[in-house]
């Protein structure tokens, strides 16, 4: 059976597509299926359209003109040794595998194959975060690192460091209108008047404050030099490079598809509807600034170059998930796994049972 994890999804054109439609579908993979009526019946090879001459363009080349057809189709169930031998007799550097309805389900590249037999075979893609006990990594299939404990205490961490702000806050609010004329601490605790009151921006400036301390907390806290190191080590895998100290320590301590990209977005889209009242306004500056903005966060806030005890930390979790991808090179999971292993739900459940230990605190002093 051939190991899911070895499949590459790619992309279809119609048997009667035109050139121009298959350049723009191609884009920069290696290979398109060709399909008729959704059923798979040829190949376009990138090396393919590369030969094809200037003056080939006055003819009206249609998919059909360009596949290949002649080449072997496997099933997921085919075993590894008809596979490579279907690799060593045929030139294509790949072979399409459909499901018995003969719909394409993906290519296995030579390449991989090779990868997979000489035990260097990697995830596409690893996501990850830094926890109080060290980085947690995922495929989201598989993960390594840090557990569910190391993730929980993220949550619960998270939750402190805000309800410390609030009560910072309220405290410096509370002194200011003890010792002026300035009724902050009531401005503070009162929702916005609204009409543009010059009065509303002690309350939004209260706010600024309140999350100026809370990434204050996180920059102190050695959360940050772990999701420096998580960053390296993600950023290394996904480059092909081998998980060694001097190589880790030279990648990029950002990454684009970092969750503080989307807490960004998030956090500068209440913030401008809260000025504006307007949310079309609030999501367009979002969506044109939240990936730039993102990454000057992670930069300057939300990570810091990692210390060589934080990368070997994060080099370790990199080689138990490695490990564990060489033997057992899984298929691209479901939105519901992604979603369990990305380790968000013991965050919120670590964020929750701080909150809750929090109210039932509140109902015994009262």
């Amino acid at each position: 059976m051939i190991p899911p994890g070895l499949i590459n999804k790619i992309g279809v054109v119609d048997v009667n597509a035109d050139l121009p439609t298959i350049l723009e579908k191609l884009g920069r993979a290696e290979a398109l299926g060709v399909v008729d009526n959704g059923k798979l019946v040829g190949m376009l090879w990138a090396d393919r359209i590369n030969t094809l001459r200037l003056s080939d363009l006055s003819q009206r080349l249609t998919a059909s003109d360009l596949m290949t057809t002649d080449l072997p189709v496997i099933s997921p169930s085919t075993s590894l040794d008809l596979l490579t031998y279907f690799l060593d007799s045929y030139p294509y550097p790949a072979i399409p595998v459909v499901e018995e309805d003969g719909k394409l389900l993906g290519i296995i590249s030579r390449r991989d194959i090779l990868r997979y037999f000489l035990g260097s075979l990697r995830p596409r893609t690893v996501g990850g975060m830094a926890t109080p006990l060290g980085v947690y990594l995922t495929t989201g299939y598989l993960s390594a690192g840090a557990g569910a404990l190391g993730l929980f205490l993220t949550g619960a961490i998270f939750a402190i460091f805000i309800l410390a702000a609030f009560y910072i806050t309220d405290g410096i609010a509370y002194l200011v209108q003890l010792f002026t004329p300035l009724p902050l601490y009531a401005l503070k605790n009162s929702p916005p008047i609204g009409g543009y009151n010059p009065l509303d921006i002690w309350y939004y400036l209260c706010g600024v404050f309140e999350v100026f301390l809370f990434l204050l907390f996180l920059r102190l806290s050695p959360l940050t030099s772990y999701h420096g190191a998580e960053h390296k080590v993600v950023n290394t895998i996904e480059a092909g490079e081998p998980l060694q100290l001097e190589i880790v320590r030279k990648m990029p301590k950002e990454h684009p598809r970092c969750g503080t990209n989307l807490a960004v977005f998030i956090l500068l889209t209440f913030l401008i509807y809260e000025v504006t009242q307007s949310l079309l306004l609030a999501f367009v500056i979002s969506l044109l600034s939240w990936r730039y903005l993102g990454m000057l966060v992670q930069r300057y806030i939300t990570t810091k170059e990692p210390s060589d005890a934080h990368l070997l930390n994060g080099i370790k979790a990199g080689e138990e998930l490695l490990r564990k991808f060489k033997e057992f090179p899984h298929p691209a999971p479901s939105i519901a796994q992604r979603i369990w292993n990305m380790g968000i739900l013991y965050v919120i459940a670590g964020y929750g049972f701080i909150f809750l230990f929090y109210e039932l605190l509140l109902k015994f002093v009262r």
